[in-house]
């Protein structure tokens, strides 16, 4: 296991090694990170909308996360653990996400051994991932609709077009 940014000392807890890593400025060697990792674990008690959720996703890294602030809408479709679990295959992943009630410690857990058991549904949730990010997150496309949204106020607001 690595923790990226994090202070704390590599140590070792029954027997897996946790390795820290010094926060990465990069954004190339950030995304080597990402694309290394089988699955991205956020969990978080409290946040917003993070942007290592959505990092990660891009680069097609399965993400467990838990369900507090934006981080079910930037999931998009999610599995919980129980659907994540019924999907023996893979083939056809509805999501590159998993959202886990905050501060449930045993559900994650689950979740995140299910999605190390099961390569082939590692793999469907990396192409879901990806291809979910480019069409949701696109700048283009995000520059687009907030434009759309500032010209629909402003002419409710002033009856300009």
């Amino acid at each position: 296991f690595v923790a990226l940014g994090e202070s704390a000392p590599t140590e070792s807890i029954g027997g897996v090694q946790f390795v820290a890593a010094t926060y990465e400025r990069d954004p190339a060697r950030l995304a080597q990170w990402y694309r290394a990792a089988d699955v991205f674990v956020h969990p978080s008690r409290m946040d917003t909308q993070p942007l290592v959720v959505l990092e990660s996703l891009a680069c097609g890294t399965p993400v467990i996360a838990t369900d507090v602030g934006g981080i079910a809408e930037t999931l998009g479709n999610p599995f919980t653990a129980d659907t994540l679990a019924a999907c023996l295959d893979g083939t056809e992943a509805q999501s590159g996400g998993v959202l886990v009630p905050a501060g449930d410690a045993t559900t994650m857990a689950r979740a995140l051994i299910t999605l190390l058991e099961r390569a082939p549904l590692r793999a469907a949730m990396s192409r879901t991932a990806v291809s979910d990010a480019r069409k949701r997150f696109d700048l283009t496309q995000s520059a687009s609709a907030y434009l759309a949204w500032f010209a629909m106020h402003r002419h409710a607001a002033t009856g300009a077009p």
